[in-house]
């Protein structure tokens, strides 16, 4: 048998998703995933409370995943969170996927290899934050501060970011796909060895940007080029 505590920590996993028949298979598939891990961690000679935690360890670093491939989002089931100030050791609970952050503060944290779907953050500080690794898609970001903060290694795709201070921040080595940029405040930002396919600079401040190694479609090109950004080392390829 779980504990109440992993049970409802799967529990916390799947409520961002529709409570549909695809849901309860997933749900019901993952349960029978970790019983049978239990059973495998219990013969090997570990007690009860540390598989336990092994188990949530398990989920939490991705080991076990949720296929949620095929889950639907509940609009109507998102949490929302406001003037909240969080440190590293919320992110045990905190989740990125169908959820609202408002005047939220996230400062220095690391938030690393995480998943952020379908989710706002509205007015939040986010200075030193660490995104590294991290795949993100249709999320907003929206008058918040980003200052020195690292997406290194990330996937951005179908996402927003409306009135962003965005200074000294590295994107390297990251995948870009339908993101659009409206109204930030861009200086000294790494895009370096990253890929941008249809990403969109509208009416922003755009100082230092650093391409190298960078490739891009055509239209993030002349979006960029009319911006009077220093171009030199891009790769421009057909999409």
């Amino acid at each position: 048998m779980l504990s109440e505590e992993l049970e409802l920590y799967v529990e916390s996993c799947f409520r961002p998703y529709k409570k549909d028949k695809t849901y309860e298979e997933k749900k019901k598939e993952l349960l029978e995933l970790l019983g049978n891990v239990k059973l495998k961690l219990e013969n090997d000679g570990l007690k009860d409370a540390e598989v336990q935690d092994m188990l949530i360890e398990k989920l939490k670093s991705g080991e076990i995943s949720i296929d949620n491939h095929t889950l639907v989002i509940d609009d109507h089931n998102r949490v929302e969170h406001v003037k909240k100030i969080f440190v590293n050791a919320d992110l045990d609970w905190l989740t990125f996927i169908n959820v609202k952050y408002k005047l939220c503060d996230f400062k220095g944290l690391s938030i690393v290899q995480k998943v952020m779907s379908h989710s706002d953050f509205n007015g939040c500080y986010l200075r030193k934050v660490n995104i590294s690794h991290s795949k993100i898609s249709s999320s907003t970001f929206e008058k918040s501060d980003l200052t020195q903060s690292h997406f290194e290694h990330c996937e951005i795709t179908n996402s927003s970011l409306y009135g962003c201070h965005l200074p000294n921040i590295s994107i390297d080595e990251s995948s870009l796909i339908n993101v659009l940029f409206e109204n930030c405040y861009f200086k000294n930002i790494s895009f370096e060895n990253s890929k941008l396919i249809n990403i969109n600079f509208k009416s922003c401040t755009i100082k230092k940007l650093n391409f190298i190694g960078v490739t891009m479609d055509k239209m993030t090109y002349h979006i960029l080029e009319g911006e009077g950004a220093d171009l030199s080392g891009v790769e421009v390829i057909d999409i």
